[in-house]
């Protein structure tokens, strides 16, 4: 597990910025359901303390559990070592 598996199999990018734009809109589509922290805030007591806090963590989250193992997954074997039409969280 190393950086150079990023740098040494084509860089950050190695098909272009465009593929990663196009994953970016699957992205925010599976994480759709942070309208419901806005429901959330309509139950709770204090909504003007409580909804930033939710929010942040809501962000935090994203960035720890997605981005955080698609950069362990990265880590761990170079991008074209992974076979499309599986996921490499089971097959791994």
């Amino acid at each position: 597990t190393a950086f150079h598996l990023i740098t040494d199999n084509g860089g950050m990018f190695p098909h272009g910025l465009l593929p990663a734009l196009v994953l970016i809109q699957g992205v925010v589509f599976a994480f759709a359901s942070i309208e419901l922290v806005g429901t959330a805030a309509g139950e709770c007591k204090d909504p003007k303390t409580m909804l930033p806090k939710a929010i942040n963590s809501v962000i935090w989250r994203i960035g720890l559990f997605y981005v955080g193992s698609v950069v362990l997954l990265v880590l761990l074997l170079p991008w074209n070592a992974y076979q499309a039409g599986q996921s490499p969280f089971v097959t791994f």
